[in-house]
């Protein structure tokens, strides 16, 4: 079976790296700052300077992420989506794209596609009205 998801808006940022407080102004020191619910990663199974499969980074560049499923490595560049019921959870870049389109599109694009519909329509019309004149007065 084949399922289209629902149409939801959702919230999303990008994460680069952890924030530590002294790289924020703030004088606590390094503790680190869990923007977009990413904190540091750090195991004693895998060296920092291991190479990350997913993005060729080594993992000292990486987050954590507790999410519902269990815990996730966030990579560098990967979007922090908010569920519909508050929860976050990490997306790969490519596979964000190709499923969420942006909401904030330029103005630009929303006078083009109006412009667009409105000249279809037109010509929808004034093509009906042709075969009307064409098939009622010959």
């Amino acid at each position: 079976m084949k399922f289209r998801k629902k149409p939801i808006v959702i919230d999303a940022e990008q994460w680069f790296k952890v924030t530590y407080d002294s790289e924020a102004g703030n004088s606590i020191g390094e503790v680190p700052i869990y923007h977009l619910d990413v904190g540091y990663y750090r195991t004693p199974d895998l060296d920092g300077k291991v190479i990350c499969a997913h993005c060729s980074k080594t993992m000292s560049y990486h987050g954590w992420m507790n999410t519902l499923e269990g815990g996730h490595i966030v990579c560098p560049g990967d979007w922090i989506i908010t569920g519909i019921k508050g929860e976050k959870y990490p997306c790969k870049p490519d596979i964000f794209e190709k499923t969420y389109l942006d909401m904030q599109l330029p103005i630009g694009y929303i006078i083009l596609a109006i412009v667009a519909n409105l000249i279809f329509w037109l010509g929808l019309i004034a093509g009906g009205i042709w075969l009307v004149k064409k098939i009622w007065f010959g």
